[in-house]
């Protein structure tokens, strides 16, 4: 991805390629030598079923545009910290430990806070898909790593172990 522009390949004879669909939309199929070049252009980061047909078959997939992958504590560091963190899309590509991370983090310590019952809370609007693995060993702010999930915000597929809330005794 860059700047929302999108290339996609696959091995697979485009002579036989009649269509593809990302979302709503249909895209151009490049021929690349024995592969397909399929331009999906600016898609926002989320996720997406991607349709290819082939002769009188259709395959559906998951497709996940992502404002950032995150293979490593510092990147999930990182990954808080962007500037509209509390709504982008973010992807675990592995297990994650956290044990060399000394302060706590958050997705939404910056964004704006909404009055909640009574108190005011971050809301995390953007999409967190741990593709099934683990994030390990966090320390997080007592609203913990998402704040309150509000509007549109998704989190699914990730597991946690030994996370350290830090209370602010005020």
């Amino acid at each position: 991805e860059d700047g929302g522009l999108v290339a996609f390949t696959f091995p697979m004879d485009v002579a036989d390629v009649n269509s593809v669909t990302v979302g709503d939309s249909e895209y151009r199929i490049v021929p690349q030598g024995n592969q397909v070049l399929i331009q999906a252009t600016y898609l926002t980061p989320g996720e997406y079923i991607m349709t290819v047909e082939q002769d009188t078959q259709y395959t559906s997939f998951p497709v996940y545009i992502a404002s950032m992958v995150i293979r490593s504590a510092k990147d999930l560091q990182k990954a808080t910290r962007m500037s509209g963190a509390d709504k982008g899309y973010f992807v675990l590509g592995c297990n994650i430990d956290c044990t060399e991370l000394t302060e706590p983090i958050c997705f939404t310590a910056n964004s704006v806070s909404e009055n909640h019952l009574g108190q005011n809370r971050a809301g995390f609007l953007g999409g967190f898909n741990g593709m099934g693995y683990t994030i390990s060993n966090l320390k997080v702010p007592e609203n913990g790593l998402f704040g309150c999930i509000a509007g549109s915000g998704v989190v699914r597929n990730v597991g946690f172990t030994d996370v350290k809330a830090e209370v602010d005794n005020v």
